[in-house]
């Protein structure tokens, strides 16, 4: 009997995981090819020139999420009817002029090639469709100019019918909705952030490579922000949801923001300071931890969030408290200047707390979704996840597009080969569909891969099996094994890109003309240009690459230098929240594009982190100098700041270490004056002592700060 219930447990187990891991997966296949026969179908009843286009439509746009086929319909859209217009203007100006037509083709693949780069998300496709779209309706009509507006016409009602049985079929058929996979994502990541603040020893552990660092969720970051957008398409009705998510993104960059200057901070100072200091850190973050003290794996219930609130607004007054109580006895214990540098960590610890207490009050408002249940002033402002490129790598881009073009335009007018049209389509859509990745090398190779598999199912399908099909079922049947091995492709993130090649190849090279039409000579060398334009967009990627660890190293310390001068140096005080999405976003793409292995990748998040935690206490510095009157140390200050930027703009050991003592007397200065100001304006002027010490503090750790290390 034992035994049987053993058994049993076991089976519903497997039965689990079976239903979570691989279900899913099935149900998309089925979506997937019922929606690319439905297509066929429609493009065949309606006598479409090409039904091959609305298939492969399908499977460009299809996804799991209902939200993300809607999103990638709509810039599809886009892109389609940018591309079009573009090739009618470009045929009927320069189709008796080759050169011309060759040099403006080259500038707009150019331009939507630096759009795909410089966007985000579906907006990028939509440019890169743009581009690609010239390729594919105006070199074809180059050789026959009165035919561009049939192909135009042809390719964009084959487009649409791909795009609407898509929709349909995902919407109706086993709908899944991205606000559900994105309540997910925030539990997982309020759960990390249980996981690394419920201890005093992980926080307070100076060891700089801590497993808990919260900069292993950056990415995270961008990734939800595009969730979120895409989001939108779902449903008009989960607007107020859709506010808090953003909140949420917001609120976490600034929580990891802190915690990592409170890391970067206990790293930096010497074990010996360290040591008196602990105990004190310790005791002002008991109450903290104390709050955290439930099971993890319930918290994201409505009532342990609430449970948890409760405890951090507790814990304010305490902290204070004991913050003030731990001063006292540090300046009374120790020597040198031990207090001084007490003081910065545990204005971190409260700020720690206070981020903390907002951020559970949005997630407590997010499970409830009533946003009036939230108390976060920051909800009633709009908050923006800015973007942001850097001009290089968006040029480089450009660069590979245009290089791309020309090298397959004079192929074709050199060798006056009938099918070279073919190599410059492939050669340009390949080329930019992969530029915004991590290794188009490897990616390309891998579409490579799938278009050799894709031409010898083809050849099959062209010369044996198509043929004896007689009517649409026994055609669809036919299609059904490839095209759901596509779908199941599609669900494994290292076939994707495998069945991109796959499909591209497949739907180029197979026979479903509406009439069925099929030469060997025309197959075999259709598919050589295929692959000859495949092969040399990898060319370009090999001899238009020029990053480097140390190359990306130097450029983004050159940009994240600039931005802090600008930050230091401008009258105009710069939202926290536009600052801190732009250099993310920012390094998220350095990240990917500049080929980083993974220590210069941490270090480089280490820079944005430190220099993020500068410029979040320069913009509150410049804020509560505007409260100050009359007050000759606020000069001092603004100056003080001014060298800061230029520091950042040509960062020395010499120019460091002068700073360094600047800011240390205006600080000494500033802590020991006693005149005669209202109340606001003394608080204005503790608060930016408190953020002077933190600039001191985090700039001592020249591990994670790349600045005066040696003469430039």
């Amino acid at each position: 009997m034992l035994q049987m219930k053993q058994m049993f447990r076991i089976s519903q187990h497997v039965l689990h995981e079976w239903l979570h891991n691989n279900v899913a997966v099935y149900a998309y296949m089925i979506k997937a090819v019922t929606a690319a026969l439905l297509a066929l179908g429609i493009s065949m009843e309606l006598s479409l020139a090409d039904p091959r286009t609305a298939i492969f439509t399908v499977f460009i746009v299809m996804n799991p999420q209902s939200g993300l086929v809607f999103s990638k319909s709509y810039y599809r859209i886009l892109g389609t009817i940018a591309g079009v217009g573009f090739s009618l203007l470009l045929v009927g100006l320069f189709a008796q002029e080759p050169f011309l037509f060759i040099f403006f083709s080259a500038l707009w693949i150019g331009l939507t090639t630096a759009g795909g780069f410089k966007y985000r998300n579906f907006q990028s496709y939509g440019f890169i469709l743009a581009g690609y779209t010239v390729a594919i309706v105006a070199f074809p009509a180059m050789e026959a100019p009165l035919n561009t507006f049939d192909i135009a016409t042809a390719r964009f009602s084959e487009i649409i019918v791909g795009i609407l049985c898509a929709t349909f079929i995902s919407d109706v058929l086993f709908p899944r909705r991205l606000s559900d996979s994105m309540l997910g994502a925030e539990s997982q990541r309020i759960k990390s952030v249980l996981q690394t603040v419920s201890n005093s020893n992980s926080i307070f552990d100076n060891q700089h490579d801590s497993k808990t660092h919260l900069s292993h969720f950056l990415s995270g970051m961008v990734g939800l922000n595009a969730i979120r957008i895409n989001s939108s398409f779902e449903s008009v009705h989960d607007k107020k949801r859709r506010v808090l998510y953003k909140q949420l993104n917001h609120e976490f960059m600034n929580l990891s923001t802190t915690y990592h200057s409170l890391k970067s901070i206990l790293f930096a100072i010497e074990s010996k300071k360290y040591s008196h200091m602990q105990p004190s850190l310790h005791r002002i973050y008991a109450p903290i931890a104390s709050a955290f003290d439930v099971d993890i794996d319930e918290t994201v219930e409505y009532k342990k969030i609430t449970a948890i609130i409760k405890k951090l607004s507790d814990a304010k007054v305490e902290v204070a408290s004991l913050t003030g109580i731990e001063q006292k006895y540090l300046k009374v214990a120790c020597t040198d200047d031990i207090p001084d540098d007490f003081a910065p960590l545990a204005n971190l610890v409260f700020r720690l707390l206070e981020e903390l207490h907002v951020y559970f009050v949005t997630y407590k408002a997010l499970l409830k979704n009533d946003a009036s249940e939230n108390s976060s002033k920051d909800l009633n402002q709009v908050i923006h996840f800015s973007t942001r490129s850097d001009s290089v790598l968006v040029a480089l881009a450009a660069l590979r597009g245009v290089f791309v073009l020309i090298i397959a335009a004079l192929f074709w007018k050199l060798t006056a080969w009938p099918y070279a049209i073919q190599t410059i389509s492939m050669a340009v859509v390949s080329g930019m569909l992969f530029s915004t990745l991590a290794n188009p090398l490897e990616a390309l190779v891998n579409f490579f891969k799938g278009s050799l598999a894709a031409l010898l199912v083809a050849t099959v399908l062209n010369f044996y099996l198509i043929p004896h099909a007689t009517d649409f079922f026994t055609l669809a049947l036919i299609l059904t094994p490839p095209l759901a091995a596509i779908g199941w492709w599609t669900t494994q993130p290292k076939w994707t890109v495998f069945a991109l090649g796959f499909i591209f190849m497949f739907m180029y090279q197979t026979a479903l003309d509406p009439y069925y039409k099929m030469e060997t000579i025309f197959f075999f060398e259709n598919a050589m240009a295929s692959l000859l334009g495949i092969i040399l967009a990898g060319v370009a990627y090999m001899l238009i690459n020029f990053w480097s660890n140390a190359l990306t190293q130097k450029r983004v310390e050159k940009v994240l230098n600039r931005m802090m001068s600008k930050v230091c140096n401008s009258s105009l005080i710069m939202p926290r929240a536009a600052i801190e999405s732009k250099s993310r976003d920012l390094i998220q793409h350095f990240s990917t594009q500049g080929r980083l292995d993974e220590s210069s990748n941490k270090l480089i998040f280490d820079w944005l982190l430190s220099i993020l935690e500068i410029a979040r206490a320069v913009i509150s510095i410049r804020q509560n100098l505007k409260l100050i009157n009359l007050f000759y140390s606020s000069v001092k200050v603004d100056l003080l700041l001014q060298e800061l930027g230029t520091l950042f703009e040509k960062p020395t050991e010499v120019g460091l270490s002068h700073f360094m003592q600047k800011l240390r007397s205006l600080i000494y200065i500033m802590n020991n004056e006693t005149p005669l100001m209202s109340m606001q304006e003394n608080r204005a002027i503790k608060h930016i002592v408190k953020e002077l010490g933190i600039i001191r503090m985090v700039l001592h750790n020249k591990q994670s700060l790349n600045v005066a290390e040696e003469e430039r």
